[in-house]
């Protein structure tokens, strides 16, 4: 139910949820920790992510690092370095603050976005398509079953048209349902733009202090590359290499 109380949190901070319960999930397994590092950084060579590596854990020089996942595993031997957080985030705020010397362009190619993501008219058309087909399907199942409660059939012949129908009634459920995962995506997407132009119009001066919360909305992954730079691809599109 909708509108029926205030809401428990605000409305964008929910969608802000949904969007990133929505990339873990299209992650899988490969999600398992709360750093806001975990799925961002990306090997180079084989296009793994980068995972948190302690060295020396049992002395004064205990240091943590971000090397490829893959590195050393079967025969894969990426020859991309590793990194550690300080790099990461002095990257960050040198790709960040070059963004914002050309704030303009950068909100112009997110209102585009914006419309792309945000108009899901072709989709609904073909979602209504589907659900009346559904429909028309449940109803002959439907006559079906009443007519063989009523009149001696020949079952044979009566149970293949009704698996005959449930198969139809599961390709189109099934194209329902990537109908509707495809607009949810479209719709986290929006979420996510119209965040990550919230941060960009209210930046008057470049940041000098790292941010989790700055990161967070306008990061979409890091590419380690072999000779160790570092390939920022922000949410809406942009790639900086620093």
């Amino acid at each position: 139910m909708e509108e029926s109380h205030p809401a428990i949190i605000p409305p964008e901070e929910f969608e802000l949820v949904q969007a990133e319960m929505a990339r873990r999930k299209e992650l899988g397994k490969r999600y398992h920790s709360g750093n806001i590092f975990t799925a961002k950084i990306v090997c180079g060579e084989c296009g793994g992510f980068y995972g948190p590596k302690i060295w020396h854990s049992n002395s004064r020089y205990r240091r943590v690092i971000w090397r490829c996942n893959k590195k050393y595993t079967n025969d894969c031997y990426c020859k991309t370095p590793h990194i550690d957080e300080d790099t990461i985030k002095q990257g960050f705020l040198k790709a960040y603050n070059q963004l914002l010397t050309d704030k303009g362009s950068v909100l112009s190619l997110c209102e585009m976005l914006l419309r792309a993501f945000s108009d899901c008219s072709d989709l609904d058309a073909k979602m209504s398509v589907l659900d009346d087909e559904e429909k028309q399907i449940t109803k002959n199942i439907r006559e079906m079953v009443v007519i063989n409660s009523r009149t001696v059939q020949k079952q044979p012949e009566y149970t293949l048209e009704y698996q005959s129908y449930e198969r139809e009634y599961e390709a189109l459920k099934a194209k329902y349902q990537k109908l509707q995962a495809e607009k949810l995506d479209r719709i986290n997407k929006t979420t996510v733009i119209q965040d990550f132009m919230e941060q960009i119009k209210k930046r008057k001066e470049p940041i000098k202090v790292f941010s989790s919360d700055v990161w967070l909305a306008a990061i979409e992954t890091v590419t380690i590359c072999e000779k160790g730079e570092l390939q920022f691809r922000f949410k809406n599109g942009t790639e900086i290499t620093v």
